[in-house]
């Protein structure tokens, strides 16, 4: 039986001494290391790391990766969050899963330095600077997930690899003629060798088996004694020799003087009493910093910076999942905003949703703009609306597209009228030949679907609708940021010349939140027949009500059976936020469609979507069609890749079904399409590898 170790972070200094330890001494012939680094174990990729710790199994796992710029994470709180502060809670919940132990290394910068006697386990943690909290915040993530944990604190970690204090003292001294060193921060230098070695003898390692040697807790691993950084510096000056040194004496300089963007704690000097309690010895800094020293001096020039070179696995790693989407939220930005609703109290309809219509409109050039809870309800809102307004009749028709989401056939039902299906061109929107057939005494209107962004042949649409009087409904949901040339040879926003356009910003859109909608009507009297509808046919909502002046502004008349489909200000406040990036993320999203088109060009049995000569599209979707779908797609997941299919052929559903066999260019492509991964998460090399993987299994399949 196979007893297997994980170690992350196996190219970090620490990493590295982790995995030399057990790799060198264990006797058992039984006991696997699988170190893995960033390339191999993405720590800010949650799926992977489930992935990964799935595949393993292991008895034990280290967490010994990092995000260790401590003056880069005040401005990068997000990324050092996701590494230090939720990829630990991730180890933790994989390893219950699976019955490991895991031990989670820490710092001493969870203090904040005021003491002047060293910290225990149990004294208060007041971390100073964002790397201090996020690594606190791994503490407490595994502390309250994990069954069986040790959490290490360690402090000012030094070796003869990889990036660190010591190497970048010996390098200055060859590069400068002179060097000052802060001498006002006092802590305990400690070489990870010794951590290592006092990691290993936490544990009792059997053939079947590994077991912590102590309860589960937090302990402090650093070395004994006391100094400066100056006085380290110092002390690596006086134990190295160096022909090419410029200057052998550091020179002193204040916290203050040195001036760091991150906040360092003035004494961070950590207790090991708990640890020499269980039976681990600390070494004092000096006879640690010797026995480095010493090993140096037999080290070659380059050396430091290679990689770990570790026996390979007796198995393959399994490569990180690839969803067809993950939406991507400006954190901090987004938490700002809503916790000005949270301190205003008000959460509702009103302050954030006038401000996000009044930014909406300025961005799509649109005359008017209400927030929604959905795009759904939007599309209803439109039907019905207009329906009041020229006097539709219960059954009347509007045609639409049979290959959609089915809510769309369902607001025309909403309304009492009757959605008639025309069929699609190769951009898989309306074809205007097949709407011009459906048209018929009873016609009232077109709802044309932006597919993935794409505006397909709407202006070719449009003009049939406005030479046939028929309104036209633009359902926008994959068209924010979608830009149409304009008369004026300007390109606009897709919806400026609809009747009304219906936007979506549910948690996967090109503007995400977590669900809401924008009704966009080009008439000032239909948009105000919409904002009463949606707040219960009521003429004063909320918020016109408490901004009001007077002593009646309380009194308002229901004129409507309405509906509850407001948006709401947390919704609105995210979107704000997501707005101001919107066009460089679609940007993003027209680079990676790109980068998949090239990727298929030559290769006649993946079909791409073509795209209209007039549009800019948001690229809400990047679809191909092949022969054999449902087979590629089973193929695929079992590469960990997960695509999508939009959409189902409507018509098949029971509901629809007098629609079957009416639109079969439509009915075709939904037994074809496939709608690969595209988020902002995608990197080139995902990209790549959907590639490979789609080309691998159509060339297979079809046996070109």
């Amino acid at each position: 039986m196979t007893t297997r170790i994980l170690i992350t972070g196996k190219n970090g200094q620490l990493g590295f001494e982790l995995a030399q330890a057990f790799l060198t001494t264990s006797n058992l012939s039984t006991l696997e290391v699988v170190a893995l680094d960033r390339s191999e174990l993405d720590l800010t990729r949650p799926d992977q790391i489930r992935s990964v710790v799935g595949a393993l199994k292991p008895n034990l796992i280290i967490n010994a990766a990092a995000y260790t710029a401590v003056d880069a994470a005040e401005s990068d709180a997000v990324l050092a969050m996701q590494v230090n502060g939720i990829a630990p809670g991730i180890f933790a919940e994989e390893a219950n899963r699976c019955g490991a132990a895991i031990i989670h290394f820490s710092t001493d910068y969870v203090f904040a330095g005021d003491g002047a006697v060293p910290y225990t386990e149990m004294d208060a943690v007041a971390p100073d600077n964002v790397y201090g909290k996020t690594k606190l915040a791994g503490e407490l993530a595994v502390s309250v997930i994990a069954k069986r944990y040790l959490i290490l604190r360690a402090a000012w970690l030094y070796s003869n690899r990889r990036h660190n204090f010591l190497r970048t003292m010996l390098r200055l001294a060859r590069e400068r003629d002179s060097l000052n060193v802060v001498n006002d921060q006092l802590g305990s230098p400690t070489w990870v060798r010794d951590i290592a070695n006092a990691t290993r003898q936490l544990l009792n390692i059997s053939k079947d088996a590994i077991e912590l040697n102590v309860p589960s807790g937090i302990y402090h691993v650093s070395a004994t004694g006391v100094t400066s950084w100056h006085g380290f510096a110092a002390a690596i000056m006086a134990g190295t020799t160096d022909e090419h040194r410029r200057i052998n004496g550091v020179g002193i300089i204040t916290t203050a003087q040195y001036n760091a963007p991150a906040k360092r704690p003035a004494y961070s000097v950590l207790s090991n009493e708990k640890l020499a309690t269980a039976g681990v010895a600390m070494r004092d800094w000096q006879s640690q910093l010797r026995d480095c020293l010493a090993e140096r001096a037999t080290m070659n020039e380059s050396a430091g910076l290679e990689p770990l070179a570790t026996p390979h696995a007796t198995f393959a790693l399994p490569q990180a999942a690839i969803q067809l989407f993950v939406p991507t939220f400006e954190i901090d930005e987004c938490l700002a905003e809503i916790r000005e609703c949270l301190e205003k109290g008000w959460t509702g309809l009103g302050y954030k949703t006038v401000a996000f219509e009044d930014a909406w409109k300025t961005y799509a050039q649109l005359p008017h703009a209400h927030f929604l809870n959905s795009a759904t309800v939007g599309l209803h809102l439109a039907v019905e609306v207009l329906k009041r307004k020229y006097g539709w009749s219960d059954g009347d028709e509007i045609i639409t597209t049979p290959l959609t989401f089915v809510s769309d056939s369902h607001t025309i039902l909403y309304a009492k009228m009757h959605p008639v299906f025309a069929d699609v061109d190769d951009a898989l929107c309306l074809d205007p030949i097949d709407v011009a057939k459906k048209i018929t005494a009873k016609t009232r209107a077109v709802m044309f679907v932006g597919m993935g962004g794409n505006a397909g042949q709407y202006q070719a649409v449009l003009a049939l609708c406005r030479a046939r009087g028929l309104a036209m409904i633009l359902d926008a949901a994959h068209m924010a940021g979608t830009k149409i040339v304009a008369p004026d040879g300007q390109l606009r926003q897709a919806g400026f010349d609809a009747d009304v356009t219906v936007f979506s910003y549910q948690a996967v859109k090109n503007l995400p939140t977590a669900d809401a909608g924008m009704i966009c009507f080009h008439d000032a009297a239909d948009d105000e027949l919409a904002r009463k509808l949606t707040w219960l046919g009521i003429n004063k909502d909320t918020y016109a009500r408490t901004a009001a002046q007077g002593n009646y502004k309380w009194k308002y008349d229901v004129e409507y059976v309405g509906y509850k489909y407001h948006g709401n200000s947390i919704m609105a406040a995210i979107a704000l936020v997501q707005l101001k990036y919107l066009d460089g993320d679609n940007q993003r999203r027209r680079e990676i469609a790109a980068h998949y088109r090239a990727g298929f060009v030559a290769h006649s049995a993946i079909r791409t979507i073509p795209l209209a000569q007039d549009c800019e599209s948001a690229t809400h979707l990047f679809q191909i069609r092949v022969d054999n779908r449902d087979q590629v797609m089973e193929t695929l997941n079992k590469d960990n890749i997960f695509p999508g299919v939009h959409y189902r052929d409507n018509t098949e559903y029971a509901m629809f079904a007098y629609g079957h066999g009416t639109c079969p260019n439509a009915h075709r492509a939904s037994d074809e399409i496939i709608s690969l991964p595209l988020h902002l998460r995608l990197s080139d090399s995902d990209i790549d590898r959907v590639v490979s993987a789609v080309v691998r299994v159509v060339v297979n399949t079809v046996g070109l």
